[in-house]
């Protein structure tokens, strides 16, 4: 789902949007976090954006109560998607079946080349003038950062469903 979790020395899992987010949606706006108390199941909101007019939402990786929110990144432009930008801090009861679901290390880079590859194939899909998505993207060059920022409000809802679910 593109949220990441990293668990700290006490317990609680720090989570955030991860740098495929930044990269692909371009230049969007955090509009709200879980607020402080809030019981979350994996999968339910987490953070909230604005892509231009289309609301975007992040899904929760793991199960647990919000303890704390970032209140500097309502409004904000993500920049540092694993430090400063993170969403909020959980507090869950069953961290370690959670810890099993996700990724860490070269799990992770294995994944993220295979979000890549299918990233492509969406654009693809979905760009009506593939020049948004790189001139060279069609011969394996960079994919042009915030293509998603281009896209209609149905392929931004598409690419929510295909890449933001958990």
């Amino acid at each position: 789902g593109h949220t990441w979790a990293k668990p700290d020395k006490n317990g609680l899992i720090k989570v955030g949007v991860d740098e495929f987010i930044t990269k692909s949606m371009g230049d969007f706006i955090i509009t709200n976090t879980a607020p402080n108390g809030f019981l979350l199941n994996e999968g339910d909101p987490v953070i909230e954006a604005r892509l231009g007019s289309k609301k975007v939402v992040f899904r929760s990786p793991i199960s647990g109560q919000v303890i704390l929110q970032n209140h500097d990144l309502p409004g904000k432009r993500i920049g540092d998607p694993f430090d400063e930008d993170w969403g909020v801090i959980i507090k869950t009861q069953d961290f370690q079946r959670f810890s099993k679901k996700l990724r860490i290390n070269e799990e992770v880079i294995e994944w993220m080349k295979g979000e890549l590859i299918r990233f492509k194939n969406y654009l693809e899909e979905r760009l009506a003038n593939p020049k948004l998505a790189g001139v060279t993207m069609f011969d394996g060059g960079h994919i042009v950062e915030g293509v998603v920022a281009h896209l209609d409000s149905e392929s931004i809802e598409i690419y929510e469903k295909e890449f933001l679910s958990i």
